[in-house]
């Protein structure tokens, strides 16, 4: 399971990372932020 995982992962990095710059961008991810 835990491979399987790892190899998943591994697989959308690339997306993970256009989508968090992304979120970084957006008043969405802001506003959830500062609530925190």
């Amino acid at each position: 399971m835990d491979e399987a995982y790892k190899e998943f992962h591994s697989c959308n990095l690339p997306s993970w990372d256009t989508r968090r710059d992304f979120w970084l961008q957006t008043d969405y991810y802001k506003q959830r932020m500062g609530r925190e």
